[in-house]
C-alpha cells in the first residue's frame, strides 16, 4: 500500500461473521411482502428498477422472484446499458418486452444517450400508473457509475409522487474504502456521472446511499424501506458476481475501473475498453516509443499498490498499442485515487503529453485534478480539498451506515 492513511485498521473488517450471508432480495419479510402485493381488492402495481445484476446468489432473477411471490410487476425500469446490460455506455436504450414474463421494459436512462441529466427523470405518466418502486441493481462502488444516479432519481420520483420505494441491498464490490474528492458545486461539473456530492470511491452499499440521499439530499424525503443484507461486513465482494455492463464483465474489470475508469478519459491511454481485458490494461500507442525501463518502473509502482502486471499488446483502430495488463489480488489494499494521481504524474514525468477529455472533470467531480497536471494547482491544494470533503461527508453520512464496521476513509498524502 502507498500514499494513504486510514482511520481504521483493515483487521477491524475481519471480525468473525456469525450470520450466513444473504442479499436484500433474499430477505423479504412478510411485512414488506404484503406492502408489495397490496390487497386482494387492489393489488399493488410495482415499477421494478433492475437489470441482469438483479438476481439472487443462485442467479434467479429478481423479477421472477417477485412474480412468484405474487407481486404484480407493471413495468421493468431499465438503467443505462438496458435490462440485459448489453447496451454500450451512453447509448440510447429502447423500450422492449421481457420475453419470459411479457412485462414491459421502459428505459429510465432517457432518450438523450448522453451524460446530461435531461430526460433521465422518471416519466410522470408511468409514476401515476404504479403504486411503488422497487430497486435492485448492483453498483460498482464509484460515483461516476450511473446506477446510483438512477437510484437518486428513483427516490426523487417516489417522493414527488408520494409513492413507497423499496431498495434491495447489495455489497459494494470495492469493499470499505471511501476516498477521493466530493463534487464541486460548480454547475459546469454536475452531470449524470456527478449528480450528487459523495466521495469518488464511496465505500457504501446502495441501501446506505439510498438512506443518505433520502436524509440529506432530497428536499422532500421518500417513503423508503431498505431490505438489508444479512451477515455483511464489507468484505463480501465478488463471490456471486454478475457482469454489470459490456466492459465490466469480471471482478477484475470492476477493480480496475476504480482508477482506470477515469484514466480512460485521458489521451493517449488505452485501458482495454471493448476488449476482453477492459479496465485491466494501461497501454500507449507504439508511436510514442516508451522505453522498456519506463514500463519496468511502472510495474514497480503498481506493486506498491498490491497490483502485479505483465506485458500486453493489441492492435486497435489500425494502431499498435503496448503496455501492461494488471492483475489484482485484493482491491482493499489499493488506494484507487492515490494510484490514479501517481499514474498521471508518472507519465507526465516520463514525457507523455496528457490530453483530458471533456468528461474528465465531470467524472472526477472537480477540475482540480486536471489542473494539477495542466496548470498551477499544487498537490497540497488538492489534498486539502479532498480531505475537507471527505471529513464533511463522513460527518454527515454516519447516520446512514447500515452495517458494521463503517466505511474506512482513505486520505491522500
Amino acid at each position: 500500500m502507498r500514499f494513504f492513511n486510514s482511520v481504521l485498521l483493515l483487521s477491524s473488517c475481519m471480525a468473525v461473521n456469525i450470520w450466513p450471508f444473504s442479499l436484500g432480495v433474499e430477505n423479504i419479510s412478510d411485512t414488506i411482502l404484503q406492502s408489495l402485493r397490496g390487497s386482494e381488492s387492489k393489488p399493488a402495481a410495482v415499477g421494478l428498477v433492475t437489470n441482469q445484476t438483479g438476481c439472487d446468489q443462485q442467479g434467479k432473477r429478481t423479477v421472477d422472484i417477485l412474480c412468484q411471490k405474487g407481486i404484480r410487476i407493471s413495468y421493468i425500469l431499465a438503467p443505462e446499458h438496458g435490462f440485459d446490460g448489453k447496451a454500450p455506455a451512453g447509448k440510447l436504450i429502447e423500450d422492449a418486452i421481457d420475453a419470459k414474463t411479457n412485462i414491459p421494459i421502459m428505459s429510465v436512462y432517457g432518450r438523450g444517450g448522453d451524460y446530461s441529466i435531461k430526460g433521465k427523470r422518471f416519466d410522470p405518466v408511468i409514476m401515476k400508473q404504479i403504486d411503488l418502486i422497487c430497486y435492485d441493481l448492483q453498483d460498482v462502488g464509484m460515483r461516476h457509475y450511473t446506477y446510483i444516479s438512477t437510484l437518486l432519481l428513483a427516490l426523487e420520483a417516489a417522493a414527488e409522487h408520494d409513492k413507497q420505494i423499496v431498495v434491495f441491498d447489495r455489497p459494494n464490490l470495492l469493499g470499505p474504502h471511501m476516498e477521493g474528492p466530493t463534487v464541486d458545486p460548480d454547475p459546469a461539473i454536475r452531470s449524470f456521472i456527478s449528480l450528487v456530492s459523495i466521495p469518488l470511491r464511496h465505500g457504501m452499499t446502495v441501501g446506505e446511499l439510498a438512506t443518505y440521499f433520502n436524509k440529506h439530499i432530497l428536499k422532500k424525503p421518500a417513503k423508503l424501506h431498505v431490505v438489508k443484507m444479512n451477515g455483511y461486513q464489507r468484505v463480501e465482494q465478488g463471490r456471486y458476481f454478475k457482469e454489470l455492463s459490456p466492459n465490466l464483465k469480471t471482478v477484475s474489470s470492476c477493480y480496475g475501473y476504480s482508477f482506470l475508469g477515469i484514466l480512460g478519459e485521458v489521451r493517449p491511454f488505452d485501458v482495454g475498453v471493448g476488449t476482453s481485458y477492459a479496465f485491466q490494461t494501461i497501454l500507449l500507442p507504439d508511436t510514442i516509443r516508451v522505453p522498456a525501463h519506463t514500463w519496468a518502473r511502472l510495474r514497480s509502482l503498481l506493486e506498491t499498490y498490491e497490483i502485479r502486471s505483465t506485458h500486453h499488446a493489441l492492435i486497435k483502430r489500425n494502431q499498435q498499442y503496448s503496455g501492461l495488463r494488471l492483475h489484482f489480488s485484493n482491491i482493499m489494499q489499493t488506494a484507487s485515487f492515490g494510484l490514479l494521481l501517481d499514474l498521471l504524474q508518472f507519465f507526465k514525468t516520463a514525457g507523455v503529453a496528457l490530453s483530458f477529455s471533456n468528461l474528465f472533470d465531470k467524472a472526477m467531480g472537480t477540475s482540480l485534478v486536471r489542473k494539477l497536471y495542466t496548470e498551477n494547482v499544487s498537490r497540497q491544494q488538492l489534498n486539502h480539498y479532498t480531505k475537507k470533503g471527505l471529513a464533511q461527508f463522513m460527518k454527515q453520512a454516519h447516520d446512514s451506515f447500515l452495517y458494521e464496521p463503517p466505511p474506512r476513509v482513505v486520505l491522500p498524502i
